[in-house]
């Protein structure tokens, strides 16, 4: 009788057959048969973004890789899932680093083409263009980089001079993936510009769209997220993540490639002289390789090392605690009926943004309003997204930490949100049908986070070592973040790996 197999080890297959790949579901094979295949050049744990990518980049140069994503969907953060008919994104805000395809060093256009992925077959739709909002200053954001400089100049003119030296110095910044000295954003912007009006403005989409560190942020982390958003800018998949991550793993398949859904890693095993020799998934099934990429972040890569002893900084890496809640809502008309025209807004409720996380008796700070439809070209949803730090502190978190959470603690929080962006735009009263709200609980499980922390770790290994050899870290955790550092990441250290052999 055929031994049955466990449900982690149920996965697709992708083969060459009369010069085309066909796709299998061998429910069918036996485990023996796998353990006959357990050997590999390459083990990557986690098929988030930069798993993804990692994996196609290594297959395209005939390694034998592996990828190990515990959820039945690839993805990590940026996946999807259904619900009444409809798909909802988990992550998706936007897509950064919008860059002309003419300009070819332009690091989505570097990837894609490492990839080997052509530029349409993501189907990026551009802004029509955003909003920063401060106390009664906005500042309007598109994808025409000099028309924002000359709103700065025109709004903030004592600071003219300051800010086109503020932008050489993000120019001579190397991106966030190489080491920095330990310099503060907040610190270089009070040296450059005068405003502290400007200052916030300028931190607003930047600590949403990649701040692990609460208030502030290191400068090179901040330089690298002001190009991808403010110099490059904002673009969305016409119809969300669904199809950008079945391409992925299409071509991950496609290069000969294995891709275990629904199998997570439980173990990381090492030798007796402290390097990398396998992995455990969940079924008890041990896979050997020559190194083992993780992308699920230092202290979750940590904790699969169980007891062992392993360097400095690992050893010492401590959890995030940069959390959010994002409420998701059905209009009843467009979004520009009730005033709403811009794609995103990230509005500063008070004088001064300190990125303040709301707690249990007290709103937050700041708000991301997101609104799919506002961009140029998309398949419309009549969707409105709205996402607010929380604080790790007090019984509001508690229950947003856990599965269970209180009867109509969801919704209460949901209307909270719309209720601060509802004194923007009161014509919103009654128009929006709550659909979901998501909290740490959900964050960490699509991404195996510790307390759910989006951004990861404040701890970064901007080349990936951790100190244990045949063991790399990508992803959030290298210090590359948004949809477009996910994938960089994960060809960065495939490149790593491929340049050592």
């Amino acid at each position: 009788m055929r031994e049955k197999l466990p449900a982690c080890i149920i996965f697709e297959i992708s083969v060459r057959f009369a010069g085309r790949f066909q796709t299998y579901s061998p429910y069918n094979l036996t485990s023996n048969l796998l353990a006959f295949n357990s050997k590999y050049d390459v083990v990557v744990i986690g098929g988030g973004l930069s798993g993804l990518a990692a994996g196609i980049r290594l297959a395209h140069f005939g390694k034998r890789v592996c990828v190990f994503e515990r959820h039945t969907k690839a993805g990590g953060l940026n996946s999807w899932y259904e619900r009444g008919g409809r798909v909802f994104d988990t992550g998706l805000h936007a897509f950064t680093n919008f860059a002309s395809p003419e300009d070819r060093s332009a690091p989505l256009n570097r990837i894609l083409r490492r990839l080997r992925i052509r530029r349409e077959e993501l189907r990026l739709c551009p802004q029509s263009h955003s909003t920063i909002r401060c106390g009664t200053t906005e500042l309007r954001l598109d994808n025409d980089f000099a028309s924002f400089q000359e709103r700065v100049a025109k709004h903030f003119p004592e600071d003219r001079e300051g800010f086109e030296a503020l932008l050489a110095k993000i120019e001579s910044t190397a991106y966030a993936g190489t080491p920095q000295p330990e310099r503060t954003a907040r610190e270089v912007l009070a040296e450059h510009l005068k405003s502290r009006r400007l200052q916030d403005l300028l931190c607003l989409p930047v600590f949403f769209f990649g701040n692990a560190w609460g208030g502030e942020m290191p400068f090179g982390a901040f330089a690298t997220l002001f190009k991808s958003i403010f110099v490059e800018g904002f673009a969305r998949p016409q119809d969300g993540m669904q199809p950008v991550i079945e391409l992925l793993t299409s071509r991950l398949q496609g290069a000969g490639a294995e891709l275990h859904l629904g199998c997570g890693v439980t173990k990381i095993n090492l030798d007796n002289s402290g390097n990398f020799q396998s992995i455990l998934d969940n079924s008890g099934q041990v896979f050997t390789a020559d190194c083992c990429l993780s992308t699920i972040g230092a202290v979750e890569t940590r904790k699969l090392l169980g007891d062992t002893d392993v360097p400095v900084p690992l050893s010492k890496v401590q959890p995030g605690e940069v959390q959010f809640v994002e409420a998701l809502f059905e209009l009843d008309e467009p979004a520009a009926t009730y005033g709403l025209t811009d794609c995103m807004q990230f509005i500063g409720l008070e004088s001064n943004f300190a990125f303040r996380p709301m707690s249990s008796n007290t709103p937050t700070d700041s708000l991301l309003v997101c609104v799919p439809d506002n961009y140029i070209g998309v398949t419309p949803t009549r969707m409105l997204r709205l996402s607010a730090p929380v604080a790790s502190l007090g019984p509001l978190h508690s229950d947003l930490c856990r599965d269970a959470m209180p009867p109509g603690v969801k919704s209460i929080l949901a209307q909270m949100l719309l209720a601060q962006l509802g004194a923007y735009y009161p014509r919103l009263a009654g128009h929006a049908k709550f659909l979901d709200l998501y909290t740490p609980y959900t964050f960490r499980r699509f991404t195996g986070h510790a307390n759910g922390a989006i951004y990861g770790s404040p701890d970064k290994f901007a080349d990936g070592a951790t100190g244990v050899p045949g063991l790399a870290l990508a992803g959030t955790d290298q210090g590359l973040l948004g949809i477009v550092g996910a994938l960089l990441s994960g060809v960065l250290a495939a490149n790593r790996f491929l340049a050592n052999r």
